[in-house]
């Protein structure tokens, strides 16, 4: 599978959940685009719930792995607007 059929498939999904009334963002609560590192998707009322109990998890693994950077983004081509995405 290449990466632009993983990312379409990808994002394909995230709009069904978006359309159905669902969120999707980062595992740090940023609003996701297929180019992030990380995902969390829900039906949308529990996920601020969701946030919270995940969130000591998450700063957990930072401190574990110094390198864990949630905030960067994979590679994204050039031209690409991600907040289109």
């Amino acid at each position: 599978m290449s990466r632009s059929f993983v990312r379409s498939f990808i994002f394909v999904h995230l709009q069904m959940v978006r359309e159905a009334g669902g969120r999707v963002t980062t595992l740090d609560g940023r609003d996701y685009s297929v180019f992030d590192k990380s995902m969390l998707a829900s039906n949308g009322r529990v996920h601020e719930e969701m946030m919270r109990h995940i969130e000591p998890r998450v700063a957990e693994l930072q401190e574990e792995h110094a390198g864990l950077d949630l905030q960067s983004k994979w590679f994204i081509p050039q031209g690409y607007d991600v907040k289109k995405l």
